[in-house]
């Protein structure tokens, strides 16, 4: 058994761990704000350090992904956006957002990572599937249902003037 938050900072709501164990995220409501905590094992097999707190969020974290090498963490929140955030041992850029990806119309629900850790998805309120890259700020393509509380674009797509073809996928690359 191991603590690792000996004193309380915030409920935690929502946990993950890294298929290798050596990483563990967490959301919790803080009165700063809705913060991610991350603690990192060590290579060398030692205790977990004092948590890296990912702070920026507008609104409730709905959800996260670590991608399998965990060093990077996507997050989706009420505020609509998806963010990147780099939770390397690298202390120059642990705990920074890397990217921040808006295209959804209202909350983001889901998101995680492909197997090559080269793309997100994100799932929201609007009922759109979006895939992003992580080389650029544009999304690769946006899978709307076809129901709920759809896009603003023709087909549910969310993107003005790109409607979807029959089927429902788009597979215009839009800039976001």
């Amino acid at each position: 058994r191991e603590v690792l938050c000996h004193q309380p900072i915030a409920p935690i709501h929502t946990l993950k761990i890294s298929p290798a164990g050596n990483c563990i995220a967490a959301c919790c409501t803080t009165a700063a704000g809705h913060d991610v905590l991350v603690w990192r094992r060590p290579s060398d097999g030692q205790t977990m350090m004092n948590p890296l707190t990912l702070r920026g969020h507008q609104g409730i974290v709905t959800g996260f992904q670590l991608n399998a090498q965990a060093d990077l963490l996507a997050t989706c929140c009420a505020d609509g956006i998806v963010r990147l955030w780099d939770i390397s041992w690298n202390p120059a850029k642990a705990g920074m957002c890397l990217q921040q990806h808006r295209g959804h119309l209202g909350s983001v629900l889901s998101v995680g990572f492909d197997a090559q850790g080269k793309h997100l998805v994100s799932g929201g309120i609007d009922a759109n599937v979006i895939l992003w890259s992580q080389k650029k700020n544009v999304t690769q393509d946006n899978f709307p249902s076809g129901g709920g509380a759809g896009g603003g674009g023709a087909g549910g797509c969310g993107c003005a003037g790109a409607p979807a073809p029959r089927g429902g996928r788009s597979s215009r690359a839009h800039t976001r």
